[in-house]
């Protein structure tokens, strides 16, 4: 519910603000989370919820952090020049959710720095496969994932793309932006292999079923 929050501050249909006014209650927000976390009172049923679990289970405050700065970001950040700023990205967006879900179902795993670099690995390839998913819809809300260098490379106009219109040039830039999640999708085998009951099962169905959607 915390991260929920935080994502729809950022989400200017929803709450009709300026980006430094999304940006702004997105630190609240998160300040509040960490005073709730150091004892202090919330003024928010899911901020006190959540600081009680991150104290219950011992979780690192930072993946919040994290996601609360690719939210931030998300207010004001339409366009990446590079594939290594999408990275940069992803490394805030998605990540983070990996490590979170590994602290809770097996702490173990948590400390093994192969299993992270393997669930980062894959919790990527998920993001960058949802961005890939949705270029037309990002597209009408003026949002390009799609990285500058790459769309120069292939071709692709950007105020074509705004537009909508499909090409083939477009076609060859997604068919090689999915084969980079590919790529990251299938070098998280790591994380299964070096897991054990709920996590090696959840781990596996995710990117299985991100693999899946490579192919689609």
């Amino acid at each position: 519910a915390v991260v929920r929050i935080a994502d729809d501050m950022a989400d200017e249909e929803e709450t009709g603000t300026a980006p430094a006014e999304r940006a702004r209650a997105i630190r609240e927000w998160e300040n509040a989370l960490l005073d709730a976390v150091n004892g202090d009172d919330a003024p928010h049923w899911a901020l006190r919820a959540c600081a009680a679990e991150i104290r219950r289970h011992d979780l690192d405050v930072r993946c919040f952090q994290s996601l609360f700065r690719a939210f931030a970001r998300d207010t004001e950040t339409v366009r990446y020049a590079s594939f290594e700023d999408l990275l940069g990205y992803c490394r805030d967006s998605a990540n983070p959710v990996g490590r979170l879900v590994i602290q809770l179902l097996d702490p173990t795993v948590a400390r093994d720095p192969l299993a992270l670099e393997a669930s980062d690995a894959i919790c990527t390839g998920l993001q960058l496969l949802n961005h890939w998913q949705d270029v037309a819809e990002d597209a009408q809300r003026g949002r390009i994932y799609l990285p500058e260098e790459e769309r120069s490379r292939f071709g692709v106009d950007e105020n074509t793309l705004l537009a909508g219109h499909d090409s083939a040039e477009l076609r060859l830039l997604l068919s090689f932006e999915v084969a980079r999640a590919r790529a990251l999708l299938e070098s998280g085998d790591a994380l299964v292999a070096r897991s054990r009951g709920r996590l090696r099962l959840e781990s596996a169905l995710f990117r299985r079923a991100g693999l899946v959607g490579c192919d689609v």
